[in-house]
């Protein structure tokens, strides 16, 4: 789940559901469904672009603007995602001025599927390295149990290999082994952010990526490609960032901030308001306002104290592991999905013969893409 907010006085509850969980919970009995609707509004969470999204059982949408293509006849939009939910203290930190004290050239943030376009991110990197031999980078990847040995991991070892018979050390790579529970400090990637020159996301397909919005707040110029499908572009400024088309224009670009730095730099500035968690969750209380006839002092209650930051990206864990997936607070399973709901409702429920089915068949469903996706890693 995203997030559920408890129902408060005079307001109805908000539960929150994922795209990728609506299919179970389009499938709950009826009279579940109507029970969570007396006392909640359900709205839909997409992250990642959809031509057009499902409305059964749901009240709204939320998905930033680009992410949905087609919008559902009667339902209303609520124009956020992930990354307009970061904390308000980030990019606060005091950060180094002048080339001088910028340690890293270029920054990424991002993991080995290759819709995050780390390969060419690497081959890039090696060109632009052919025209400048004391240039430094910093790539800090996050590796998973199916990423220990898929083909981008490999190729991207093989690089690193090359570079260093070439004699160069100035590429630094960190992989957090996520499999075995590894991570970083709370405050690295901001760190690591003051530290560089610029951030570069190569991306094809992003829902609205944290990273982008987490530089725009730190004033760090953006290398993003062009054609990169959802939100992430939403509130960038083609300039100073740059925006770029195919592998020669990430090369170009590079090449660009990296000899003309100082004007892109004395250009940028930080921009927060589109991304501050306290920012959006007024957004948010005045969208239930102006749909939903919600209290704003009830509704400002059900908010205060707690955190939005990563409930839409679903990586908080805040549900039981015996009902959701403990990575991700997914709930792929019409029993569990049930079993929540009824809890919330008090209404009793007992799953069918035909639930379990389904479930496993699902689950079976889920295992066999999950090896395709590793044999085509």
């Amino acid at each position: 789940m995203s997030f559920v907010l408890p129902p408060y006085n005079r307001n109805k509850g908000v539960f929150i559901v994922k795209h990728l969980e609506h299919p179970f919970f389009s499938r709950l009995k009826s009279d579940l469904v109507y029970a969570l609707k007396q006392q909640y509004l359900v709205g839909l969470y997409y992250g990642f672009r959809i031509r057009k999204p499902a409305s059964r059982y749901v009240d709204f949408l939320i998905a930033a603007d680009n992410v949905v293509q087609t919008e559902a006849a009667g339902l209303p939009r609520l124009p956020l995602s992930g990354f307009n939910f970061i904390r308000d203290d980030f990019g606060r930190m005091p950060s180094p001025g002048g080339a001088s004290l910028k340690e890293y050239d270029f920054l990424f943030v991002g993991t080995y599927q290759n819709r995050k376009g780390l390969r060419e991110f690497v081959d890039a990197y090696g060109q632009v390295l052919d025209h400048r031999g004391d240039l430094t980078a910093l790539c800090i990847t996050a590796a998973f149990q199916k990423d220990m040995r898929s083909r981008s991991r490999r190729y991207v070892a093989d690089k690193l290999q090359e570079m260093r018979l070439r004699g160069h050390r100035g590429f630094h790579f960190i992989e957090v082994n996520k499999s075995i529970g590894d991570g970083l400090p709370s405050r690295f990637i901001e760190l690591a952010m003051m530290r560089s020159k610029a951030l570069v996301v190569p991306s094809f397909h992003e829902g609205a990526c944290r990273v982008v919005a987490e530089a725009e707040m730190t004033g760090l110029p953006i290398i993003l490609r062009r054609d990169c499908t959802g939100g992430s572009a939403n509130h960038l400024d083609p300039e100073p960032n740059i925006l770029f088309d195919g592998q020669s224009g990430l090369v170009a670009a590079m090449k660009t901030l990296l000899f003309d730095w100082e004007r892109h730099y004395s250009k940028k500035r930080p921009k927060r308001d589109p991304y501050t968690e306290g920012k959006s969750k007024k957004i948010f209380i005045r969208f239930l306002e102006d749909n939903f006839d919600f209290i704003p002092e009830d509704a400002g209650h059900q908010f205060s104290g707690r955190s939005f930051y990563n409930a839409l990206s679903s990586h908080l864990n805040l549900l039981d592991s015996e009902i959701s997936n403990t990575k991700t607070d997914e709930i792929f399973s019409i029993v569990k999905l049930g079993a929540l709901v009824s809890d919330l409702t008090g209404l009793p429920t007992r799953p069918t013969p035909l639930e379990r089915l389904w479930d496993a068949q699902i689950q079976a469903v889920s295992q066999f893409r999950r090896r395709a996706n590793w044999l085509w890693s």
